[in-house]
């Protein structure tokens, strides 16, 4: 841009030197919506947990009750569960339990079932007796 009057100058270092302090304000990340398909859903979940009236850019004063959502939307309510869980060493384990037990286990015929469903292929071979069952594994 090309200026040939001085008071055009003038004007121009006028608004140059022009400054304005201010603060920034913004939502966390969690609570911004970053694009259209953002909204999109953010409108989606709207229309499901409120009733909104013919304002659809006003946000809702009125929103639906727990069971009232879980009739038309139930993958949007949650429920919360205590847990209670325990941990154990493997090792720990086998000092506790001897192979004698463990065999003794296997061999009674409802745990040998239990054993051949999660272990197929030790089922192959049908084994009537405890004497079957050694001799299959020759033992």
């Amino acid at each position: 841009m090309a200026l040939v009057d001085a008071l055009d100058y003038q004007k121009f270092d006028g608004y140059a030197k022009e400054t304005v302090k201010g603060e920034l304000y913004l939502l966390p990340p969690s609570l911004r919506l970053a694009n259209y398909q953002d909204l999109q859903k953010f409108e989606v979940y709207l229309d499901a947990v409120s009733k909104r009236g013919n304002d659809l850019l006003a946000l809702p004063t009125t929103f639906l009750t727990a069971q009232e959502v879980e009739k038309q939307n139930p993958e949007l309510v949650q429920r919360r569960f205590l847990l209670e869980f325990s941990e154990f060493d493997k090792k720990f384990l086998q000092a506790k339990v001897s192979i004698k037990d463990t065999w003794k286990w296997e061999t009674e015929d409802k745990n040998w079932e239990i054993l051949k469903k999660q272990f197929p292929e030790i089922g192959i071979k049908k084994g009537t007796t405890l004497k079957s069952v050694l001799q299959h594994w020759n033992l």
